[in-house]
């Protein structure tokens, strides 16, 4: 299992190669799992190092387990107001189906990987406020490996 590959591969999904933004809309500038020092370009998505709470192992010498990333649009700076909730909407509506396409994301140790829930609105980054969508995505991760007495 490779983390960062997961992570890119998740941001490929979410890349201007794979996204019709909303109409009036601008692609994705940014889709990365390099996180930079700040968000400088709208659009951006960026995939955010992953969670892992339970791993299962097995006498078949095989383990499993859930990874979770955060993935965020960050659409502009909030000026604290609600005027771009129908943008944010918008987005949700064309962002939240984006690994249907390709639920194992292209890697061999990828059983399934999907959006389990998003929170739209205000978002952080780096000591700032912006307008976007975070999305959980779910990574079931399935590989073998050969125990050591």
């Amino acid at each position: 299992m490779d983390s960062y590959a997961i992570a890119s591969a998740i941001a490929t999904r979410f890349s201007a190669a794979n996204v019709t933004p909303p109409s009036g809309e601008e692609d994705p500038k940014v889709a990365t799992a390099q996180l930079p020092e700040d968000v400088s370009w709208f659009p951006t998505i960026l995939v955010s190092t992953p969670q892992m709470d339970d791993a299962n192992y097995n006498a078949s010498r095989s383990r499993s387990f859930p990874l979770v990333y955060a993935v965020t649009l960050f659409l502009s700076r909030s000026d604290g107001s609600a005027r771009n909730a129908k943008r944010v909407h918008d987005w949700v509506t064309a962002l939240y189906g984006q690994l249907g396409g390709q639920m194992q994301l292209g890697l061999a140790y990828v059983a399934l990987a999907t959006v389990q829930g998003f929170r739209a609105g205000i978002v952080r980054y780096a000591g700032t406020d912006y307008d976007g969508i975070t999305f959980e995505v779910v990574v079931q991760v399935s590989e073998a490996y050969t125990p050591v007495a």
